[in-house]
């Protein structure tokens, strides 16, 4: 069987900083299996702006913690609109989503896309 595959949103990156949340662990502790955890590049691209626009310390930690994990190549162009391209994304990869972000998290379970989202102060749970 193969392992979950899980795609982070932005706001799931600057996370961690302030709440001291090991990604990594966070995942297999909430799925209670090894998961496959992938930004996709057009994620990674809104975290460079954010971090040129505002130099400030937890877009540069957001930043260097989401190139360690494997970066997605999407056809998906730039755009304003990233939560689309997470759920069609998703969609396609029958992805978990995780995202701390309410209104986005709404609209994909509408859609279909199971979500990884925060459980306290250290933890996530899927909802």
């Amino acid at each position: 069987m193969p392992k979950p595959l899980v795609i982070l949103d932005s706001n799931i990156l600057i996370l961690p900083l302030s709440m001291r949340l090991n990604i990594s662990e966070a995942v297999l502790e909430a799925l209670g299996q090894p998961a496959d955890i992938a930004v996709p590049d057009f994620v990674l691209q809104e975290l460079e702006y954010l971090e040129k626009e505002h130099r400030h310390p937890k877009y540069r930690f957001a930043l260097s913690l989401a190139k360690r994990f494997t970066i997605l190549t999407t056809t998906t162009p730039d755009s304003k609109h990233v939560d689309n391209a997470l759920i069609n994304l998703c969609l396609e990869k029958n992805a978990i989503l995780a995202t701390n972000d309410s209104r986005l998290k709404r609209r994909a379970s509408k859609a279909g896309v199971r979500i990884l989202g925060i459980r306290g102060r250290h933890g996530l749970r899927l909802e």
